[in-house]
């Protein structure tokens, strides 16, 4: 059936009516999404920020010969800090100290999370965590790392995926790069666009080695790479963690000996 010119005047201003009716609906779907985009948004950069917040006073300690089930963890990771960082804190200087695990075991090494009261405590235990380098336990090294929120948790991984030699403080993750001199300087990444922004002007790890890291460097570099890096603190000089389970013993506080002497401890 063929419809007449007026019939079909009448039916395309019928669907151009639906049409505006369409995009409007449409346009306003779109201010609505892009309203809820930047809310969305704002509630992360809070949420990031209250985790910023939470977790800047925190460390977390691997690797450390410490009995996580015991009673007087707090006065054993005191005398461990005092130990390898001869720094003096007592367990009142602790707001909250335990494992972020349950051993598989009796007797294993667990990471053990500590928030301090006063962030200057925080702060300079970090500031000293090179004082761990060749320190090992059962092969492995002792380290420290800060407590990262999950955006930075996020962009770090992004990092390793990309090979770059990274560092963290105050809760924000940073990179390693070259000026045009060749003189090492470190810049905040904010989120993964950056690291794939900065990927190739940044410094890049050289494969590994026996546990030790080596990096590209120039003889006219007035920095240190590896006193940059945040974890890897072994410099081809080992010692055995022992010294501490010695000192905790002859302090008389509960320690692994009584689950098989320091070597229980994994």
């Amino acid at each position: 059936m063929e419809l007449s010119d007026s019939e079909m005047k009448q039916l395309i201003l019928k669907l151009s009516g639906k049409v505006e009716q369409l995009e409007t609906k449409v346009t306003r779907q779109e201010s609505q999404i892009v309203t809820l985009t930047n809310e969305l948004t704002d509630l992360k950069e809070r949420v990031s920020a209250q985790e910023r917040y939470t977790s800047k006073d925190c460390i977390i300690f691997y690797n450390f010969p410490i009995d996580a089930t015991s009673d007087d963890l707090d006065i054993d990771m005191c005398r461990a800090i005092k130990h390898h960082f001869n720094y003096e804190l007592s367990p009142g200087d602790l707001k909250a100290c335990h494992p972020l695990r349950k051993p598989e075991k009796p007797g294993l090494s667990v990471p053990i999370i500590i928030k301090f009261i006063y962030y200057r405590d925080k702060n300079e235990i970090y500031a000293r965590r090179k004082m761990l380098a060749g320190f090992q336990f059962k092969g492995k090294n002792l380290f420290i790392t800060e407590r990262l929120p999950a955006a930075a948790l996020e962009v770090k991984k992004a990092c390793e995926d990309e090979n770059l030699v990274t560092t963290t403080h105050n809760c924000e993750v940073k990179v390693f790069l070259k000026d045009p001199k060749g003189m090492v300087y470190s810049q905040k990444v904010g989120s993964t666009l950056a690291v794939k922004q900065l990927k190739d002007k940044a410094i890049k790890r050289s494969p590994r080695t026996n546990g030790n890291v080596s990096m590209q460097r120039k003889d006219n570099n007035k920095r240190n790479l590896e006193d940059l890096e945040n974890a890897d603190t072994n410099n081809g000089s080992t010692h055995e963690a022992t010294p501490i389970m010695k000192k905790l013993n002859n302090n008389n506080s509960p320690t692994l000996e009584a689950l098989g002497g320091a070597n229980a401890c994994e």
